[in-house]
């Protein structure tokens, strides 16, 4: 009989071992069918945006295109003059750059403010009439001389 229980007990333990394998494989089976739904989902996705794809692509590559030329422009450029320049930078004197310019600026309100005030001391009134006394004489001459002439 002791046989026979151990052969029973390895009986029912294959059982529950097959049992596990099914589900396993089910399982798998599940998983499998859920890879394949979601490669042919991303593979419409992938013919839906291929324009824009595309076009991001063609963009892209423009980009890289024009960032070649500006490096190799770059690479060209003489920088010898920039160093001259920047030191003749160091050597300007900032502060009498800088009163200088506010000297110039008082000055310019100075005169700014003399000629608003020899403008604001014009009588336009008699400016005006003595414009007109003068273009009456001019008339006068005009006709006197074409008169004569």
């Amino acid at each position: 009989m002791d046989n026979q229980q151990k052969m029973t007990q390895l009986l029912e333990q294959m059982e529950k071992a097959n049992k596990q394998q099914v589900f396993y494989a089910r399982l798998q089976c599940l998983f499998s069918v859920i890879a394949a739904c979601c490669c042919v989902i991303l593979l419409i996705l992938g013919f839906k945006f291929m324009p824009q794809i595309q076009t991001l692509a063609e963009r892209a590559d423009v980009v890289l295109t024009n960032l070649e030329t500006v490096t190799e422009e770059l690479a060209d450029v003489d920088l010898s003059g920039l160093e001259d320049v920047i030191e003749e930078l160091a050597k300007v004197d900032v502060d009498s750059v800088v009163t200088h310019i506010d000297e110039l600026v008082s000055a310019s309100h100075d005169g700014i403010e003399n000629t608003m005030g020899k403008l604001n001391a014009i009588n336009f009134e008699t400016l005006n009439k003595t414009i007109e006394d003068l273009s009456a004489v001019v008339e006068r001459l005009a006709k006197i001389t074409k008169f004569l002439g």
